[in-house]
């Protein structure tokens, strides 16, 4: 008899995005922008938001969002301008403000 360990199906929450009243599972390695891997529906129409405006991560059980360099519009995480390159934790509910046209919830799971 073979024994089946439960722990191999094992499926890893991921982040939720709420963009325009629509929300996303977002996993680590997913990006958000106009041509990103989540919500790139939503996100194609916002010419303010970059094609690659978000990177999301997770790194030892915690979620992490990176704004690239290449980047130029104001992006913010509740209000504060966001360091590009920098990873910025993301525990709970957090506001990502990617333009002024284009605000997105972001929750941790």
């Amino acid at each position: 008899m073979t024994d089946i360990s439960h722990d191999s199906t094992t499926i890893e929450p991921g982040l939720k995005v709420t963009v325009e009243g629509k929300t996303y599972l977002a996993h680590s390695g997913d990006i958000l922008g106009r041509e990103g891997t989540v919500a790139k529906n939503v996100f194609y129409f916002i010419k303010t938001v970059s094609r690659v405006h978000v990177k999301i991560l997770k790194q030892e059980g915690f979620w992490f969002i990176v704004v690239p360099a290449a980047v130029s519009n104001s992006t913010k995480l509740d209000g504060v301008e966001v360091p590009r390159d920098e990873p910025q934790k993301i525990n709970g509910t957090r506001i990502l403000k990617m333009s002024d046209g284009c605000v997105v919830t972001l929750e941790a799971e």
